[in-house]
């Protein structure tokens, strides 16, 4: 903006942007401090600045950098606790997040600080100085040739605005963010739970032959009752083997690179998928034992080779399903810990 006419002396002359004002030039700057003029009594007076409080400008709704904070601020907030819940679960997780968000705020109100300082700078030397107003409202702005009360009313008015759209964006954020862990949770148990009764009806099908492995060792079964418990638990096996590959094959894609609740979930999917791929060789190898126990062409070693893969796939079971509820815990309500630690118990019988 060009300067006043004439040896421009601070002082109240004709704001060069805004018809109806008169602005305050300190000899150097047109600084930001307005008055209505004579005869246009009808505008508005427009607020002047200030220095503020916490090195921002007053009225702080027309700071640029203030409002950058609260923008960059709330951002990082809503990824704070949305990274943060992740991780942790219940009161422990608020007793904790919210000195790390009081950390976080600190952490970025000291990198502003690194503009805000070297602005507060040079806002005092154009003129724009800490009034009397900012203590009072009200009060009345004295200057050389001029008397200005300057308003302050709307300034709550959006101060309240703001705040409360960081709130609400907190708790929409956090709100979906829940609902969409809740649905992906309540999504992996029914899963699990179709699965596992199809593993259950695996389990009774598949008793006959482990006793038979057994009696066998033991002398108490000869070779043709052997053969047709064999026989009978194929065909079981291979219409569970269907049914098994039919549920498998809902389980959803799932990411183990990813952090938090959506590696908790992928963990728990991953298990079930290696049950699904490990089953029909358990089937396999079960039967091939029976098989080499009353062969007369088997050895001892064939024998034990099926038992080494059975107690192999047993372990790599054990081992994938240990580790998703590991992964699950912390996400857990009460009565989802108790399932999983009554499935905790079996695995580690």
């Amino acid at each position: 903006m060009k300067k006043p006419s004439g040896k421009a002396e601070a002082g109240w002359y004709d704001a060069p942007e805004t018809e109806g004002y008169l602005q305050y030039w300190n000899g150097k700057f047109w600084t930001k401090k307005k008055q209505v003029k004579d005869g246009y009594e009808n505008l508005e007076v427009l607020p002047d600045y200030e220095l503020g409080k916490l090195l921002f400008r007053s009225p702080i709704m027309s700071d640029g950098i203030f409002i950058a904070y609260l923008v960059l601020a709330g951002f990082t907030i809503v990824y704070l606790i949305i990274d943060y819940l992740e991780f942790v679960s219940g009161t422990t997780s608020v007793s904790l997040l919210i000195p790390a968000i009081g950390i976080t705020l600190l952490w970025i109100y000291i990198i502003f600080l690194l503009v805000l300082i070297p602005r507060r700078i040079i806002d005092k030397k154009r003129g724009i100085t800490k009034s009397v107003a900012s203590k009072d409202k009200n009060a009345i702005l004295t200057d050389d040739t001029s008397l200005v009360q300057v308003k302050y009313k709307n300034r709550n008015k959006y101060l309240f605005a703001i705040c409360a759209t960081i709130v609400v964006i907190l708790i929409a954020v956090f709100s979906n963010s829940k609902s969409l862990n809740q649905n992906q949770g309540d999504e992996y148990f029914e899963v699990e739970q179709r699965i596992s009764k199809v593993i259950r009806e695996w389990n009774v099908a598949a008793t006959p032959i482990s006793e038979a492995v057994q009696l066998i060792s033991n002398g108490q079964m000869d070779a043709a009752q052997a053969r047709q418990i064999v026989g009978d638990t194929s065909s079981k096996f291979a219409v569970i083997h269907n049914r098994l590959d039919d549920e498998c094959s809902t389980i959803p894609k799932y990411d183990l690179s990813s952090t938090g609740f959506e590696f908790a979930i992928a963990k728990a999917y991953d298990a079930i998928k290696v049950t699904c791929d490990l089953l029909p060789q358990e089937s396999v190898e079960v039967m091939s034992l029976v098989i080499a126990q009353i062969s007369a062409t088997s050895t001892q070693a064939d024998v034990d080779y099926h038992q080494n893969e059975i107690a192999m796939i047993i372990e790599k079971r054990r081992t994938a399903m240990l580790e998703s509820l590991d992964a699950m815990e912390p996400y857990l309500n009460e009565a989802q810990k108790q399932t999983f630690q009554r499935l905790r118990d079996n695995f580690l019988k």
